[in-house]
This record gives structure tokens, C-alpha cells and sequence, in this order.
């Protein structure tokens, strides 16, 4: 009552002396909008590039695209002399992986907080490459740090990606330490449950182990689930509203995977014709991470020449996909190579083996966004979604290599990079 009496006593002093009749009626806030003008544009939906298109940017989202902007625009951001693309998507990495290096060094034994920063750091770097989204999948040993990078990123305490993260990834018994062990049915739906609790978007499982290589020119594994385990961790991730992705390389953990019904498979070194027909069937994404499985993965060009038989099976699984019509995902498992490399260096091997550079660039917009249910608000350039822009030198639907030199990065209407 004391303080009422106090706002009582301005109010009649500010009246008595006019400031209140002189106050000027304030009307509606004017809009605070964003110009982009970008010397071509490729929205993520076209398969061609529009030219001298100005993005209009509200409250970090898209109003308009068009061929003109107000005649009296401040803060125009000029790209007159780049292509502007959606922001990139990378659906497989790993911000808290350690490099050889790293490793050598001890800092597996960092402490949490010590590999939280390291990650947060790394994240950003994804954001500094165009990668505007990421699916983060298994903290490494560091359980729930990614969910903690996430939170923030989203809270604008740091700069990132937006992030979808899977906190640790499900294996059985005697897996190691960098994953959350579980047996029987009834063991992993609980673990399901506290991935879930620890802030998983997605559930990650490790379906196989030992992957080998077979005289008859395909790749097998050892499983490590059972089908029962299987299916109770899809069961179980499906009804808390996860999806799952399933690390399988060879033919029976792939198999594996199907049969339970995850929803993508990671790597697939090789997957028989018949599980790539209900992978269609059921839409199952595949995510190859083509660049590490042919290329990072090899420690000298005599190793790398040694593995040729393998790597053939690898590119005539990713071709016979195209073919099949199988849902393709970008995903490169940054993290098992070094992130001192862009992820952006696998899309010229997709257009190499296989699809066109509008494919290669859909599997990381467009189709990344599908995979990861956020095509409402992310994946294509267009009215209403977020303004995740990227810029580039050149055309790239013509070379692809050039989102390996991304110039500009926007995110959300906030400049990252320029």
C-alpha cells in the first residue's frame, strides 16, 4: 500500500504539471526486418537456381522471397556476387569425439565440464562450415553433455547448430565405457527411458560388432542385440515419441535392424537387396557416411589401395540404394574423422558415385529435415521457415565442391559469418 500510495502521488504530480497530457500516443511496432540480396538463390525444392532474389527476414524467419526490395533499405545485406542455399544438415556427427591425437594425450580423462566446452566448440565450428542443424549421435563417455550443448545452443547461451542428440548410444554388456550397456527386453526398454530422461531426441543403438569381410563380396558383422532386444528398444523409443538409429554395417545387423523396424540405418557398409525392399517399403532412411567408410578411414594409400575390395562393396550399396529408391539422409560421422575438415568434403563423392549435385545438396537440406521431423521450420528456403542461409562462390549445382568454401552463414537471421 506504501509503494501504491508513491505511484499514486507521481501520477498526480506528472498530471498537474501536463507530462502526461503531452505523452505521445505511441502506435503498433514497426516490424524490424532483415534484406538478403543474393545473385542466385537454390531454395532446396528447385531443381534449378533463381537469379537477383532479395530474402525478406522477420523476427528470425523468412517473409518473402522476390526479385525486388524497398526502394529505401538500411542495413542491406549485399551477397549480390554468391549463391545462397538453405543451411546444411549433417543427421551423423559427434561433437565430443577426441581425435587420435587427443586420445594420445590423455584427454579421454578430461573432466566432464573440460569435454563439454571441448564439444560446445566444436559445435560452433559445425555452424562456422553452414551446417545451421545436426543430429548428434552418442556422447562418447560423457553422458548428457551433447543434451547440455543443446540446451544451451537453444537458450542462445552459445553460438551452434540446432541440435538433435541421442546422449549415450545402447549396446549389450562389455561394450565399453562410451556407451550405456543393457540385456534382455525388458533391461533396454529401461534404458530407453533414461536416455529419454537425460534429454535423448533420438535413441542411437550399436547393433553390431567385429564387421568382416566375405569371399563372396559382401560384408557381415556380429550382431550384438537379439531381435527381442531390438524390437523392445524400438518398441519402447516409439512410444516416449523417439525415433532410433541403428549403427549397422553388415549384412545381419542391418537385417537385424529392419526387422525391429528402426528407423534409420547408419554406415550400412552393406545391406542384401531384399532388407533394402522393406527399408522402402517401411520408409527407412539410410545415412552412409561415404567420405570416413572410402577415404578418412585409411591411415596410408597402401592401406587405402589394400582395401579396395571393401570399399567396392561400400559404393555399390550406396548405388544400388539410388536405385532402389531408398530415402537418402547426409550424414558423415564427423568425429571418427577430424573436425578440422569440413563435412561439407563428402558431397562431391555422392555426385561421384551416383547422384546428381541436386540430389547430393537435397540429402543435405531438404531430406536431413524430413529425416529429422523439422522440415516445418528448416530444409528449404521458403515463407514461414527459419533463415538458415548459406553462400557461396560459383553454382553449386554444378560443383558441389564449393560448399567446402561457405562464405556466408546465416542462422535464424543472425549472422554467423561473413
Amino acid at each position: 500500500m506504501r509503494l501504491t500510495g508513491h505511484v499514486l502521488i507521481a501520477a498526480s504530480v506528472l498530471a498537474g504539471s501536463g507530462a502526461l497530457a503531452q505523452m505521445p500516443a505511441s502506435g503498433p511496432a514497426q516490424p524490424q526486418l532483415t534484406y538478403v540480396r543474393c545473385g542466385a538463390l537454390w531454395d532446396g525444392k528447385s531443381d534449378q537456381l533463381q537469379h537477383d532474389i532479395v530474402i525478406t527476414i522477420e523476427a528470425g524467419r523468412v517473409r518473402t522471397l522476390a526479385t525486388t526490395a524497398p526502394s529505401q533499405v538500411s542495413g542491406l545485406i549485399d551477397l549480390s556476387d554468391q549463391t545462397c542455399l538453405p543451411g546444411l544438415i549433417d543427421t551423423h556427427t559427434h561433437v565430443l569425439a577426441l581425435s587420435a591425437g587427443e586420445m594420445q594425450q590423455g584427454a579421454e580423462n578430461d573432466s566432464v565440464s573440460a569435454r563439454t566446452l571441448r564439444g560446445a566448440s566444436l559445435a560452433r565450428r559445425a555452424l562456422d562450415y553452414g551446417f545451421t542443424s545436426i543430429r548428434d549421435l552418442n556422447s562418447m563417455g560423457v553422458d548428457g553433455a551433447d543434451a547440455d550443448i543443446s540446451r544451451a545452443i537453444a537458450r542462445g547461451l552459445i553460438p551452434g547448430p540446432r541440435m538433435q542428440v541421442a546422449t549415450a548410444g545402447l549396446s549389450t554388456s562389455g561394450s565399453g565405457s562410451t556407451v550405456h550397456a543393457c540385456d534382455g527386453a525388458d533391461g533396454c526398454r529401461r534404458a530407453v527411458r533414461e536416455a529419454v530422461a537425460r534429454g535423448a531426441n533420438w535413441i542411437k543403438v550399436f547393433a553390431d560388432r567385429g564387421v568382416r569381410r566375405l569371399p563372396e563380396g559382401i560384408f557381415d558383422d556380429q550382431p550384438t542385440f537379439t531381435l527381442e532386444e531390438l524390437r523392445a528398444i524400438v518398441d519402447e523409443a516409439h512410444r516416449q515419441a523417439r525415433r532410433v538409429a541403428a549403427h549397422a554395417s553388415g549384412k545381419t545387423s542391418v537385417h537385424n535392424a529392419v526387422e525391429a523396424g528402426v528407423d534409420s540405418i547408419e554406415h550400412g557398409m552393406y545391406i542384401a537387396p531384399e532388407d533394402m525392399t522393406v527399408m522402402l517399403s517401411k520408409g527407412i532412411w539410410y545415412v552412409p557416411s561415404l567420405y570416413l567408410m572410402t577415404k578418412a578411414v585409411f591411415g596410408s594409400p597402401e592401406q587405402e589401395a589394400q582395401s579396395q575390395p571393401g570399399v567396392r562393396i561400400i559404393i555399390d550399396t550406396f548405388k544400388r540404394a539410388l536405385r532402389t529408391g531408398v530415402k537418402v539422409a547426409y550424414g558423415t560421422d564427423v568425429g571418427a574423422f577430424d573436425w578440422t575438415t569440413t563435412p561439407a568434403i563428402q558431397l562431391p563423392l555422392m555426385v561421384q558415385h551416383g547422384m546428381t549435385p541436386v540430389q547430393a545438396l537435397r540429402s543435405a537440406t531438404a531430406a536431413a529435415a524430413e529425416l529429422l521431423q523439422t522440415q516445418r521450420d528448416v530444409g528449404t528456403l521458403e515463407a514461414g521457415k527459419f533463415a538458415d542461409i548459406v553462400a557461396v562462390s560459383g553454382n553449386p549445382l554444378e560443383d558441389v565442391a564449393a560448399l567446402q568454401k561457405v562464405s556466408f552463414v546465416m542462422k535464424g537471421g543472425v549472422v554467423i559469418r561473413r
